[in-house]
Parts: C-alpha cells; structure tokens; sequence
C-alpha cells in the first residue's frame, strides 16, 4: 500500500502543482493581473480625465481619440 503513495513535498508545492497544470486557472491568473496593472497605471496610460467636461465634444461615437466614444458631457467612456 505504501508503494503506491507518490510523495510530492509540501502543501505549497503541491497546490502550486496543481494551479498551474490548469491552463484556465492560468489565464484567468493573466488576465486579473493585466486588469489591476491597467487599473494602477490609468493615468499614465490615457490622456483624459474620467471627471474632466469637455462638452463640445457631446455624444461622440467612437473612433480613434475616443474608442469607446463620450457620453452627454463629453467625458470619455472608456475612462468611464
């Protein structure tokens, strides 16, 4: 009985085994990470301000300033 117990160390090693075998525990480790590093740099990252009114620029559709386009006082709505 004793032969077919596989040792493989410690609670940590073994659940970090465990985690990354699973490709989709993975990705979705990748992508949260991607989400909070976009979250702490926005501000490097964008040139506007998410409370910043620009309203001559109103209802905007999207194109390359505003990809997701601005909304009724002109704020950016991926900044948003």
């Amino acid at each position: 009985m004793e032969a077919n117990k596989v040792k493989r160390g410690n609670l940590k090693s073994e659940v970090l085994y465990r985690f990354f075998r699973n490709r989709a525990a993975v990705v979705g480790m990748v992508i949260m990470a991607l989400l909070v590093l976009c979250a702490l740099f926005v501000g490097t990252l964008s040139p506007y301000q998410y409370d910043k009114q620009d309203l001559t620029n109103r209802f905007q559709l999207p194109d390359l300033n505003h990809p997701l386009g601005t909304d009724e006082f002109g704020r950016d709505m991926l900044i948003r």
